[in-house]
């Protein structure tokens, strides 16, 4: 098992401060009794910094295994600021919990969840452009915290009308128009008015 970081213990440790567990090998903290909800996987966080980080959320939701082969070194890179991956789960977990609790999204909550949380990092950023891993580390605190369920509910209804609108089919879901038609509307309703000269 690799980690993304030259001190597994203490990244494991960092975890466990947001009371998350990290796994150094499958299920060994079912087997502790830990909370399903708390254990975080390499898979699982892989697939969150993707979707934050690398703002490919239509990879996180697609192929992970594969793409965590080929993309590894971009995803835990040693340079990387170890905030970044506890914030990249937080927003993930309550963009995650958030689709849960809406029943009437049941059926698209795994299509959704990266991508609602991509335009969560997005909007308390500022920005639509790529964060650094420093900038998304700065998040930690308020991504500690409870989200706004009005801020979810507004990105929620964009990613559902934008993933409709596109054909509404799993290869929408995996292919690049939704992500970059997502990215552009964040853009446009993130640039200050009047930056553009208009």
């Amino acid at each position: 098992m690799r980690y993304p970081c030259e001190r597994p213990i203490q990244f494991i440790e960092k975890f466990r401060l947001y009371g998350l567990f990290y796994e150094r090998r499958k299920g060994e903290y079912r087997e502790l009794k830990k909370p399903v909800d708390h254990i975080v996987s390499i898979q699982t966080l892989a697939r969150a910094v993707m979707a934050l980080l690398l703002q490919q959320p239509n990879n996180a939701y697609a192929t992970p295994s594969r793409v965590l082969k080929s993309d590894y070194t971009r995803i835990f890179n040693e340079s990387h600021n170890r905030d970044m991956f506890i914030t990249s789960i937080l927003i993930c977990r309550q963009v995650e919990s958030y689709l849960t609790d809406r029943t009437d999204l049941k059926q698209w909550k795994s299509v959704l969840r990266y991508f609602v949380s991509m335009a969560v990092a997005c909007t308390y950023l500022k920005k639509a452009s790529p964060p650094t891993d420093k900038e998304l580390a700065a998040l930690l605190p308020l991504a500690s915290k409870a989200f706004i369920p009005p801020l979810f509910a507004e990105l929620t209804t964009m990613a559902m009308k934008t993933y409709t609108e596109l054909g509404g089919t799993e290869s929408v879901a995996k292919g690049p128009e939704m992500r970059a038609e997502i990215l552009k509307q964040l853009a446009f309703k993130l640039t200050p008015q009047g930056s553009l000269g208009l």
